[in-house]
């Protein structure tokens, strides 16, 4: 018989075949000689081996019909494939949504090279593809655990099978969201971004464009620091699962300046006048517009939430702490104190003071104390008498005038937040009381004095009254016309002395010198004779 040499596939069975003449039959065996035949076929028929792991010679005669004798036995090579081996039949975790592609363990041995194909009855998981080349690709549309089983194909038609289990998770979801809103310069309470869901744990984390001054740790996934720098941040965080599919999401954080409603100095009032209107400033920072609410002001004045503005007239004194509130876009409030002191108005009592004397020290005079306003006061005098002062510690007039008049002396006084008030106090300054000399003339005993007036006091402070001492005898003084009158009865000098005292006592004497002499006797001529007496009388 004639035959040709036989592959085979690993642990697979081959079919041998020889052909001799048609009166023959044909004799298989496993043996060059000896042995029992594994089987008798026709003069052309076939003989299927065992499954065979490793090359074998297999042998075959003819025999003729009817005869024991054979011919010579003739070998049959079969030459067995290297088994075909999957090395892994492990596969990596698809994400449903995430495009997939894997290389299956590609296989070895047999007669490469090789072809994949799925297996009868065998299917990928829904939206996965097998590519020939053992690829299995696509974006899975539903998460499940498949089971299927791949067919490797080699040169020479021998194969394996394989089965693989896939697990399609669900899509790997980051949900996005919000971060509540941070202060610059304030420490930023930790925020952790949510855990990922689906695709295939273990999850790796990272994050970017963070305020400056923010932190990401991608361990605990939380966000921490202090922020720097006002804005509003789009953070971009990634999250990748073991499979290495990933997916970013977003989460705002919105940064502001700290919200400040800055300190002002407000005036100070007065009851009973105007206030003048004083602004509050306005707030900083936070998220605008603003909205601003005010207490504790003093009776008669409002507050414009719109316009800031404190306005009115105070009713009442006192010192009074107004806490203005102020409430941004996005609720943040913040307080600041504001005081305004209200005082009574700003009084400088009147008072009477004393008169003065030129060259006579003035008795101390204190102008009155203010009131009201704002302590301390500082005081201030103008137009005092020449030789007087005023001191503004003591607010005592002192000192000794020097030019009589009347004078208005202007206080003027200034309190601690520069309100004034001034008052005018009358100062009256006298002259030097003085009683002017004279001449008087003289007179005769026995004649009418012709009538004489004495000078008047001058300076002091009027009305006068006046005495006079001395007199020649038959002389009077009229106290109110300052007249001497009469008819002197005693010849001699006389020294009268005349006294003017002015309204406060004040004294003052000048002397006036009166000459009375007595008459001359008349003579007259008389004729008499010689040696005769004349009488004289």
């Amino acid at each position: 018989p004639s035959s040709n040499a036989v592959n085979a596939c690993f642990n697979s069975a081959a079919t041998l075949s020889a052909t001799t003449l048609n009166t023959n039959d044909l004799r298989w065996y496993d043996v060059q000689e000896d042995g029992t035949a594994l089987a008798t076929t026709a003069f052309n028929g076939s003989f299927t081996t065992p499954q065979l792991t490793a090359n074998k010679i297999y042998y075959v005669a003819a025999r003729r019909l009817g005869c024991t004798e054979e011919s010579v036995r003739v070998p049959i090579s079969i030459t067995v494939n290297p088994a075909i081996v999957f090395n892994s039949t492990v596969l990596s975790n698809a994400s449903v949504g995430f495009q997939y592609s894997k290389q299956v363990d590609l296989a070895t041995g047999g007669s490469p090279t090789f072809t994949y194909a799925l297996a009868a009855g065998s299917s990928l998981p829904a939206g996965l593809t097998l590519s020939p080349n053992g690829t299995i690709s696509g974006i899975p549309t539903a998460d499940v655990n498949g089971s299927f089983s791949i067919v490797a194909t080699d040169s020479k038609g021998c194969t394996a099978t394989a089965a693989y289990n896939l697990l399609v998770t669900a899509a790997l979801v980051l949900t996005p969201g919000n971060l509540p809103d941070g202060t610059t310069g304030v420490l930023y309470p930790p925020q952790t971004i949510p855990v990922a869901t689906g695709g295939t744990e273990p999850y790796v984390y990272s994050a970017i464009n963070l305020p400056p001054g923010l932190t990401f740790d991608p361990a605990t996934r939380q966000v921490t620091g202090t922020p720097t720098n006002p804005g509003t941040y789009t953070i971009p965080v990634t999250v990748t699962d073991a499979n290495g599919n990933s997916v970013t999401s977003g989460y705002v954080i919105k940064i502001t300046n700290p919200l400040v409603l800055p300190a002002a100095t407000l005036a100070n009032g007065v009851t009973g006048r105007m206030y003048p209107p004083q602004i509050i400033p306005s707030a900083t920072g936070g998220v605008g517009p603003y909205t601003y609410s005010a207490s504790g002001l003093p009776a008669g004045l409002t507050f414009d939430p719109v316009s800031r503005e404190i306005m009115g007239t105070p009713s009442a004194s006192g010192t009074f702490t107004i806490p203005i509130m102020v409430t941004d876009a996005e609720g943040r409030t913040v307080t600041t104190n504001y005081t305004i002191t209200v005082t009574d108005p700003l009084i400088l009592p009147s008072s009477a003071l004393a008169s003065g004397t030129v060259g006579a020290g003035y008795p101390t005079q204190t102008i009155p104390s203010a009131t009201g306003g704002v302590g301390a006061y500082t005081y201030v005098a103008t137009g005092l008498p020449p030789g007087l002062t005023f001191n503004p510690a003591t607010r005592d007039i002192t000192g000794t005038p020097s030019q009589a008049g009347n004078y208005s002396v202007l206080v003027t006084v200034t309190d601690s937040q520069g309100s004034t008030a001034n008052n005018t106090y009358p100062i009256s300054v006298i002259g030097v009381l003085t009683l002017p000399t004279a001449t008087l003339p003289n007179g005769t005993v026995g004649v009418g004095y012709p009538t004489q007036t004495l000078p008047a006091v001058s300076g002091g402070t009027p009305p006068y009254n006046y005495t006079a001492t001395n007199l020649p005898p038959g002389l009077i003084f009229n106290t109110a016309t300052r007249e001497i009158t009469g008819t002197p009865t005693l010849g001699g000098t006389f020294v009268v002395s005349l006294t003017g005292t002015d309204a406060i006592g004040n004294v003052v004497n000048t002397d006036y010198n009166i000459i009375v002499t007595v008459g001359q006797p008349i003579a007259a001529s008389v004729a008499v004779c010689s040696g005769s007496s004349a009488t004289l009388n």
